[in-house]
């Protein structure tokens, strides 16, 4: 499949694919990471306590000011835009992926 994004012409609407994935596919220090929030180079926003909704960068020169993001969660983003997705949601109660890093905590 290419990276698609698919345009309902009949209500100019823009549809996006978003990647499900367990909390467990980053570290505690990450999850911290990102609930301190203030990270320009990442657009996201925090679902309370059980997780995230991340935006994977759209245009190839953004994943060059990527470079504070912890290398697990980079690792996600650039899965997600492997699997044409344009963001990925983590969150606890969803299925850990083969291929992808976990961490127990």
């Amino acid at each position: 499949m290419k990276n698609e994004q698919i345009d309902v012409v009949s209500t100019n609407r823009v549809y996006s694919k978003m990647m499900n994935l367990s909390t467990a596919h980053i570290s505690e220090e990450t999850a911290i990471w990102l609930q301190e929030g203030n990270h320009p180079s990442l657009i996201f926003y925090t679902k309370s306590v059980y997780g995230f909704w991340i935006m994977v960068p759209p245009e190839q020169e953004d994943w060059g000011n990527i470079s504070d993001v912890p290398d697990e969660l980079r690792t996600i983003l650039h899965y997600a835009n492997e699997h044409c997705c344009a963001w990925v949601m983590l969150d606890c109660d969803y299925d850990q992926v083969d291929g992808l890093p976990t961490f127990d905590w």
